[in-house]
């Protein structure tokens, strides 16, 4: 089994400006927890400056970081477009807008999809999480 069971294809960048990337692959998702024929697709164009670690954490965890990069990308996309799509048996799909939570929930699954260490895991998602909080402030 490969190391992205629940991405269709590697992360694909190339360095944009200032910390900032453009993807160069479209990539989708399959997110496992909501059950099969619900994904996130993330096209070929998409600006994303990877994780919002400050650079002094960076030793830590790198957003250029094999097993959080792609993450990163997912979670910054789904930031941006909340939106899940369902594929009806039917061959109909559709969009399903979802809350910071249920995105931030995304990219703890995906971490873990591709085998991040836990105490990674655990940092980057406190991380998140306060920043999700003191936006709310």
């Amino acid at each position: 089994m490969s190391s992205f069971t629940q991405f269709s294809a590697p992360l694909d960048l190339r360095y944009y400006h200032e910390r900032v990337w453009m993807v160069l692959t479209t990539f989708q998702y399959d997110i496992t927890w909501l059950n099969s024929g619900v994904s996130v697709t993330v096209r070929e164009g998409f600006i994303t400056d990877l994780g919002s670690i400050p650079k002094a954490v960076w030793n830590i965890i790198s957003p250029m970081e094999e097993n959080c990069a792609q993450c990163f990308v997912l979670h910054d996309y789904l930031t941006r477009h909340p939106y899940l799509t369902y594929h009806h048996d039917s061959g109909k799909t559709t969009q399903v807008k979802i809350n910071r939570k249920r995105v931030d929930g995304i990219l703890e699954e995906a971490l873990n999809v591709l085998q991040t260490t836990p105490w990674k895991v655990k940092a980057i998602m406190t991380a998140v999480n306060y920043h999700r909080i003191s936006n709310r402030l």
